[in-house]
């Protein structure tokens, strides 16, 4: 994953409290997850229809895609 360093020079743990390598590997397998999940759709739409769902996902956690309430503590 050396090609996606470059768009991690300047992250900072402050928002997810998460290493940069951590990150990094975890965005890569999000975004791969959600073109994988796209393309096995029995009749995937076309590439300029679902780009501007995949911006839009891609904008959104998981967590907030699937409307799942987590109580957050804060200890």
């Amino acid at each position: 994953m050396l090609w996606s360093k470059q768009f991690f020079i300047d992250y900072k743990t402050d928002e997810a409290n998460i290493s940069a390598d951590f990150a990094q590997e975890l965005t890569i397998k999000y975004i791969l997850a959600i073109i994988s999940t796209w393309l096995n759709q029995p009749v995937p739409e076309s590439a300029e229809n679902f780009s501007f769902k995949f911006l839009n996902i891609l904008s959104k956690s998981p967590i907030n895609i699937s409307n799942i309430k987590i109580p957050l503590s804060e200890n």
